[in-house]
This record gives C-alpha cells, sequence and structure tokens, in this order.
C-alpha cells in the first residue's frame, strides 16, 4: 500500500507530469463544455491551456531524456541496437501466431458439426495473442524511445548548470501555470456541477464560426460569434461537440439560442447552443407564406412547446391558405382540446366546419 510520504515523493519528483495530467482530465472537461463561460477571454484562455499542456509534454520528454532510467534499464542503455533488434524479432516471431489461431476458429466455425467450446477456444487464443502483440511492441516503443533520448539528448540537455536551472524554473513555471489553470476549470466545472436555476434561452444570429486545429490530435478547438436579439452586442462563445451549432455545418446569420445558466457561484455558464428552428421556419414561411409543409413544422414545435395561443394563430393561418386540409386541423382541435384548451379547440371546430 502507498503511504501519504511515498506519495508525496512520487509527486515531488514528477510534478510536471503530475500537473500536465490534472490539468488534462480538466481541459478534457472544459472542451466537452462543461462549466464553459461565455465571453472570448474563456476561449483564450482554453487555447493557452492547450499550449501549456504542449509545453509540459516537451518538457516530459525532456525530462526524460535527462533523468537515469530505472535500474531494470540502465543495462541496456549503452545497448540500444541490440535491443530494437531483440524487441523486432520477437515480434516476427509471435506476429504469426493471431492470424493462426484465427484461421482455425474460422475453419471451425465452416464445419457442420464442430465444438463450440474449441472454436471460442481459438478465437480467444487469437484475440489474445494480439494483445500482447500490442502490449509488446508499445512497451518496446517506450523503451527504445527512452533509450535513444538518453543517447542522443542527454548529454546535450544536461550538459552545463545553467541548463539544469533553466529546467528548474521552467519546472516551476509550468508547474504553476497548470496548477492554476486546473484550480480555475475545478471551480468552473463546481459552478455548473451544482447550479439547479433557471436556465435563460438569449436568441441571436450567428455572426461567424472559426476553429483551431489541434497539432497531432485530430481535435479541433471551436467557437461562435453571436449577435444576440435582445442587447445587439456580439459576444464569443466557446462550442462543444454537443451543440447544433458546429465549424463545417454553420453559417453566418443562421439563428440560434444560448442557454445561459445563473451558476451556482453567480458565473453564468453556457448550457448548450442551438439552432433555432422556429426563427429559421418563420424567415422561411416570411418568404413563402403558402409553404404547407414548413407551417405544418411550425405549428408542430409550437404544440410540443404548448404554445397554445400560438398555435390556434398558425393554424388559422394555414386553413386560410388551404381551407381543404380539414383532417389537419381537425387534429391540432383534438390536441389543444387534449390539453385542456376547449376554447381553441372550438375555435379551430368551427372553422373545419365551415362549407
Amino acid at each position: 500500500m502507498v503511504t501519504p510520504v511515498e506519495l508525496r515523493r512520487w509527486l515531488g519528483r514528477h510534478r510536471v507530469l503530475s500537473a500536465a495530467l490534472l490539468a488534462a482530465v480538466v481541459h478534457a472537461v472544459a472542451a466537452g463544455g462543461a462549466g464553459r463561460v461565455p465571453g472570448a477571454w474563456y476561449v483564450i484562455w482554453v487555447a493557452v491551456s492547450l499550449a501549456l499542456l504542449a509545453v509540459s509534454l516537451l518538457r516530459v520528454v525532456h525530462r526524460a531524456a535527462t533523468t537515469a532510467p530505472p535500474p531494470a534499464l540502465q543495462p541496456l542503455a549503452p545497448h540500444a541496437e541490440a535491443f530494437i533488434l531483440l524487441v523486432a524479432v520477437n515480434l516476427v516471431l509471435l506476429s504469426p501466431l493471431a492470424p493462426t489461431f484465427e484461421s482455425m476458429a474460422r475453419a471451425l466455425a465452416t464445419q457442420p458439426y464442430h465444438n463450440p467450446l474449441v472454436r471460442r477456444a481459438f478465437e480467444a487464443a487469437g484475440h489474445l495473442t494480439a494483445s500482447v502483440l500490442a502490449l509488446i511492441f508499445a512497451a518496446g516503443l517506450l523503451a527504445v524511445a527512452w533509450l535513444v533520448l538518453l543517447r542522443v539528448l542527454g548529454p546535450a540537455l544536461n550538459a552545463t548548470p545553467r541548463m539544469r536551472r533553466l529546467g528548474a524554473a521552467l519546472d516551476a513555471a509550468l508547474v504553476g501555470a497548470l496548477l492554476v489553470y486546473a484550480a480555475g476549470g475545478l471551480v468552473l466545472s463546481f459552478n455548473a456541477g451544482f447550479d439547479r436555476g433557471p436556465a435563460t434561452v438569449r436568441r441571436g444570429d450567428l455572426v461567424g464560426v472559426a476553429s483551431l486545429p489541434v497539432p497531432s490530435t485530430g481535435l479541433i478547438l471551436g467557437w461562435a460569434d453571436v449577435r444576440y436579439l435582445d442587447s445587439g452586442g456580439v459576444e464569443r462563445v466557446l462550442l462543444a461537440p454537443r451543440d447544433d451549432v458546429w465549424p463545417g455545418r454553420a453559417r453566418p446569420g443562421l439563428p440560434v439560442s444560448v442557454q445561459v445558466r445563473p451558476g451556482f457561484l453567480g458565473v453564468p455558464w453556457v448550457g448548450g447552443v442551438r439552432v433555432d428552428h422556429e426563427r429559421e421556419l418563420r424567415r422561411a414561411l416570411a418568404a413563402v407564406p403558402t409553404a404547407a409543409a414548413l407551417r405544418r413544422s411550425l405549428i408542430r414545435m409550437l404544440q410540443d412547446e404548448r404554445r397554445w395561443d400560438e398555435v390556434r394563430v398558425e393554424t388559422e393561418a394555414h386553413f386560410r391558405a388551404y381551407p381543404e386540409d380539414t383532417r389537419f386541423v381537425g387534429s391540432i382541435a383534438a390536441a389543444l382540446r387534449a390539453g385542456g384548451q376547449h376554447g381553441h379547440a372550438a375555435a379551430l371546430d368551427r372553422l373545419a366546419e365551415q362549407p
């Protein structure tokens, strides 16, 4: 069992790695949209955190290159080339096993009378062998990379006391910055996680969407500029993958709604960015008032939100454009009646019964 003293010593020896891992977890939560705060500063804050994580990764590599390997690997340090050859030979010897077991399992499956337990045993052996191969390859790759770093970069990076002092100063700066970021992220996550206040929906139009690719990861950091209808101001909002708006699938001018929650600590945060389908439908209907499918979609949307007065108004507008569509009007009247809106339902019934 690890004692607190041993844990403290381990964290002290691996302070950059520990802080980087903590910040990476917090960043993953923040990039997923949990507790994100509206404003351009938050987007910059998350982007800077990515840069910090990249620098900390380089520093961890530097420390690995200037730190003596564990006792088990020290005898191998002068013989990196032989170790590389040994790993390659092991992989060559083991590589035929996995496909052989899998081929035997497939061959058994084609037999009309075979023991399923034997077939599954060969399948399991094939998968297990493949997993062992992957594990050996990963372990060998890490060990070889470490040995190569020790051979190539070690003497240059640890040559002078000035370089060692510079490394220590960089450690302190990185750990401090990463801990500040992690603490801020935890506070914002706490602010969102314990928030039980009502959400406010702010409607606006999309001014633009931009993104910053994260090198070597395939990930992107996306944000949107939204002009709100209530104030006319433009605000930048960090985007999350679960949002309707995302770089590559949104255009300027798109009507959107931003769900803003008050925050447990009084710091407003963004719960989601959605396409405002109602305003999108109303814009389309303003251009083509007789579009029956669009108005029906709008009526159904208003019905789902139990906005009964508007349901009646839009249904009457639909009936004026399509007086023969009494069946749809009757279905809306039935829905109004089921929702307790007997007055609105009776008005639509009378409308549908007109000759």
